[in-house]
């Protein structure tokens, strides 16, 4: 029943067809088992072998005894109802102005429907709680208002819709086994990250608004370092709250050493917030997570696309010096009515110098480069911020 007023808000009609339905579809698993022992074990409302119930306010009815005491089921909003008393009764379209009202007195039967006393026979319900009371159904249609019979000022609530909503957070309960990498759009930048919990003091404190996005960064990182044991250069580095931009979760630059990271801070953040509002778990929101930017600095250089002629039996040589520049040969083919070879290959633009003297003595003259042309950025493979000799690293020369 309570599913069917709060949850479904069927209609009278809707909610008779359903039950029909539900019973209907009970009746004809009972029948297909029947059991001549047993006799006629099929439910019928009309009978009172069926209970209509609420689980979520613990009570129920059949028929027969509903029909023997009918209930006006109420919420009091204010003061108390007592039995005996003397009520002011306004319909749903009751109007203040010349509008008729009811005057009637409290039967002696007053029930409370919560609570471990629901059902049962009270002398007064107070504010808060739900009441069940006898005898009026001759002035109440489908909903009515009951005040005190003084108070002639009074308006009626009109009817409510109710809705039952349930939602849940979405959290980690460890750190991240590996980080995960996004490239930009030109795929010449890729983002690390990880997650890991936030400690619960500094979720609830998140919330409870001690610590948020318009902080002091010198005041925030103290209490970051002292209550809640963080370094003190990473508390610095918050790039944001969220959602809304206030919520318990955030996002924490961890680089070092990473040149104009900030200008992707903008759109991190925004991603950040529509993600963190509709997560991916169950599309509801985060609660307790730290994700931190962990991109590892790199640097692209520029690379030549060179073409080469060549006899076929120079070939192996041309790819012997390519491989020292650390170039390589992406393409091979023999020029029509000759015995040359032309040769696509790339070779990074701080290895160039003095390839083509390299060329011609490993092939006694045989190849010659017909032109260089800056083609494409690749990452360097080796970390930039380690000390390399030339040759390794394209960053450090040699003196």
């Amino acid at each position: 029943m309570d599913r069917c007023i709060l949850e479904l808000q069927l209609d009278g009609e809707e909610a008779y067809q359903t039950f029909q339905r539900v019973i209907e579809n009970a009746n004809v698993i009972m029948a297909t088992y029947e059991d001549l022992v047993l006799g006629d074990v099929m439910v019928y409302p009309e009978k009172g072998t069926i209970a209509f119930s609420a689980g979520l306010h613990g009570w129920a009815f059949t028929l027969t005894n509903f029909a023997k005491m009918f209930f006006a089921f109420g919420h009091v909003f204010a003061g108390k109802v007592s039995t005996g008393s003397k009520v002011r009764i306004m319909g749903p379209n009751f109007a203040p102005a010349g509008g008729r009202t009811y005057a009637k007195r409290v039967s002696r039967e007053l029930f409370i429907w919560m609570g471990k006393k629901r059902g049962e026979s009270v002398e007064d319900v107070p504010c808060g709680y739900l009441m069940g009371l006898v005898r009026l159904d001759q002035f109440i249609t489908k909903n009515t208002t009951l005040t005190n019979e003084k108070e002639v000022e009074a308006h009626p609530i009109h009817a409510m819709k109710f809705s039952v909503s349930l939602s849940f957070r979405e959290t980690v309960f460890e750190k991240s086994g590996r980080s995960v990498m996004s490239k930009s759009p030109n795929k010449h930048n890729r983002l690390y990250m990880e997650a890991r919990p936030l400690d619960y003091g500094l979720t609830m404190a998140i919330e409870d608004g001690r610590i948020g996005p318009r902080d002091d960064p010198k005041v925030r990182s103290m209490i970051l370092s002292e209550e809640f044991g963080w370094d003190n250069d990473l508390a610095k580095k918050i790039w944001c709250f969220g959602p809304e931009t206030t919520g318990p979760n955030m996002v924490v630059d961890k680089c070092r050493g990473v040149q104009y990271l900030n200008e992707i801070k903008d759109s991190v953040v925004a991603g950040f917030q529509w993600d963190s509002k509709e997560s991916a778990l169950a599309d509801e929101e985060m609660r307790g997570i730290c994700f931190e930017i962990t991109a590892k600095p790199g640097l692209l250089e520029p690379v030549y696309m060179v073409e080469i002629q060549a006899p076929e039996h120079a070939l192996s040589c041309i790819c012997g010096v390519l491989n020292q520049k650390r170039g390589y040969v992406f393409e091979e083919m023999q020029i029509p009515g000759t015995p040359l070879y032309n040769i696509k290959a790339y070779l990074p633009v701080l290895e160039s110098f003095g390839f083509s003297g390299q060329l011609r003595a490993a092939t006694s003259g045989l190849a010659f480069t017909e032109q260089c042309v800056l083609d494409l950025w690749d990452l360097v493979i080796s970390d930039p911020l380690e000390i390399w000799v030339h040759g390794s690293n394209p960053c450090v020369r040699d003196s």
